[in-house]
C-alpha cells in the first residue's frame, strides 16, 4: 500500500468532495462562516447585511450608536433584528439594544406599557 503524503490526501479529498458536488471554499463567494449563518438564520447575504449596515451609517436602528460588545476581546458585529411571526429582517441593532428588545418578546401591549412607564416622573414618597 503506497503511504500519500499530506498534500497528495488533501487533493484526494478534494477531488472526492467535486465528485459529491461540493464547492471548494475557495471558489464559493460569501462562503465563510459569518455569511452561512445570516443565510441560514436570517436569510440574507453578508453583501445584504453590509448594505443595511451602510443605510444605517454603521450604527444601532434603535439608540444610534455603534456596537460596543465585545466577545474574547473581539468587537462583535451589529446584530440582525428580525420579525419572529414573518421572519422578515427590520434592521441591525447593538447587542444592548438586541437583548432589551428580546427581553419583550415583540409583545406590543408589553412595550407600550414599557413606553409608558419610562415616561412617568416617579413616585412621590411624602416624609412625615
Amino acid at each position: 500500500m503506497k503511504v500519500l503524503s499530506y498534500r497528495q490526501k488533501c487533493k484526494k479529498l478534494r477531488e472526492e468532495r467535486l465528485l459529491k458536488g461540493y464547492l471548494p471554499r475557495c471558489k464559493n463567494p460569501g462562503n465563510n462562516k459569518f455569511d452561512r449563518h445570516i443565510r441560514k438564520k436570517y436569510g440574507i447575504t453578508e453583501n445584504q447585511y453590509s448594505e443595511i449596515f451602510n443605510l444605517q451609517k454603521g450604527v444601532c436602528y434603535l439608540c444610534g450608536s455603534p456596537e460596543t460588545h465585545k466577545y474574547k476581546g473581539t468587537l462583535c458585529k451589529l446584530s440582525v433584528d428580525h420579525n419572529h411571526k414573518t421572519g422578515k429582517v427590520r434592521g441591525l441593532l447593538c447587542n444592548n439594544c438586541n437583548i432589551g428588545l428580546g427581553k419583550f418578546k415583540d409583545n406590543l401591549k408589553v412595550i407600550q406599557k414599557a413606553f409608558t412607564y419610562v415616561l412617568q416622573d416617579g413616585i412621590n414618597f411624602q416624609t412625615r
